[in-house]
């Protein structure tokens, strides 16, 4: 990866990361939670994520339930998980 293309990819998350913060001290924490998984979302783009896997269905099914898992982490115990 060029490193222009790193740089934008950093200075992408440090904005998303500092919007975050400023829903976080307005109280929006669903704002707040939406924009955590836009944040792991750019960094697994950054990681190659735009590629398609090998397993395919399977990789992305991986994906999705840590997005779930990241954006439900703070729902306490008012969630339960779910596994096949």
């Amino acid at each position: 990866m060029r490193p222009a293309t790193n740089e934008n990819f950093a200075e992408l998350i440090r904005a998303l990361v500092s919007c975050q913060q400023q829903a976080a001290r307005l109280s929006l924490d669903f704002l707040v939670q939406l924009i955590n998984m836009a944040v792991l979302e750019a960094a697994l783009q950054w990681d190659g994520g735009g590629q398609i896997p090998p397993e395919g269905d399977l990789q992305l099914e991986r994906l999705l339930r840590l997005k779930i898992r990241v954006a439900l982490a703070g729902a306490g115990e008012n969630l339960v998980g779910m596994e096949k």
